[in-house]
């Protein structure tokens, strides 16, 4: 059984660490992409307003870093190719983050409205701007509990299973204060990925970092439990 639970546990550990590259380059990405947003924005508010959109995009994309020239020049593509401007755009929404995600709703409901969409462009990069200086003061406030809460996963469960595998088997309540402490590690993976969600301002991660973390938690408890048993 201890050998069993130590392959098992290692099994999650690959899982984990294969999860924590992918979003690690995830959230680089759509950190590079939104950077370069307000000035993209600002550029398309430079242009007149008899200048189609697809034509402005272009223009600016061909000046623009990556990632974001990659993402702004697939959705002039997909104009050209005769996709509504509205489902472009929602297309590059979902390729971005919070930032990504409010702009591009700005924008549409400014597109579906009829209004000067120069005007709109100008609007919105202040808009992205502003945001992007919130979500800056959020990081920096919140960087110190969010390591502590992610060390907190790794140390919590550590202590539990010393505790039970020093009295937890021998008491008379041995099984529900194992079962107890799975709910426990459970639980505070779910409220640990709802706050890293909060201080991120991206929840569309929720479920998967919910899973990881509450896997991380079980998984140092039954590598400890198995080592200390």
């Amino acid at each position: 059984m201890k050998s069993l639970e130590i392959v098992v546990s290692l099994a999650a550990l690959l899982a984990l660490a294969a999860y924590s590259l992918w979003s690690w380059r995830r959230a680089s990405r759509i950190r590079r992409l939104e950077q370069d947003l307000p000035a993209a924005l600002y550029s398309l508010a430079s242009f007149e307003p008899h200048v189609p959109v697809e034509s402005a995009l272009s223009e600016v994309a061909a000046s623009t870093p990556e990632p974001l020239r990659s993402a702004l020049s697939e959705c002039v593509r997909q104009v050209r190719f005769g996709v509504p401007l509205p489902k472009a755009l929602d297309r590059l929404r979902r390729q971005g983050g919070f930032l990504m995600d409010r702009a591009v709703q700005l924008l549409q409901a400014a597109h579906q409205s009829g209004a000067d969409l120069s005007d709109v462009f100008r609007k919105v990069a202040q808009d992205a701007h502003e945001v992007q200086r919130l979500q800056s003061s959020r990081r920096e406030a919140f960087a110190l509990p969010k390591y502590t809460l992610y060390a907190g996963v790794v140390l919590v469960p550590a202590l539990l299973a010393l505790l039970y595998a020093w009295a937890g088997p021998s008491s008379a309540y041995g099984t529900a204060v194992f079962w107890g402490f799975q709910f426990y590690l459970a639980a505070f993976g779910v409220l640990s990925a709802a706050f890293v969600g909060v201080v991120q301002s991206d929840s569309r991660l929720f479920s998967a970092r919910a899973l990881a973390l509450s896997a991380c938690g079980l998984w140092v408890f039954h590598a400890v439990r198995a080592l200390a048993a």
